[in-house]
């Protein structure tokens, strides 16, 4: 069994898999686990900001928050007059 990812949820599910009997192998490409989004959430979890993609209101409560408040989803930004990369 292969597990994309070495954050917590990554080794949670990996040592889950290996007590069920599983040979697990772990791949995360930083060179340290928990460098990705596990180091830098600082520990905060917000159950009321997540969504269950695999719930049948998973697109109407995206379109709904997105019609109701575009100022959280969608941001403008003014142009400075410099453009970086070009």
């Amino acid at each position: 069994m292969v597990v994309l990812g070495g954050g917590v949820v990554g080794t949670a599910a990996a040592w889950y898999l290996s007590k069920d009997g599983y040979d697990v192998t772990v791949l995360e490409r930083h060179e340290d686990v928990a460098r990705g989004t596990s180091q830098s959430n600082a520990g905060l979890v917000s159950p009321g900001d997540s969504t269950a993609w695999a719930s049948p209101t998973a697109l109407t409560t995206s379109a709904r928050r997105t019609i109701s408040s575009p100022a959280r989803s969608m941001r403008k930004r003014p142009c400075s007059g410099r453009a970086s990369g070009r």
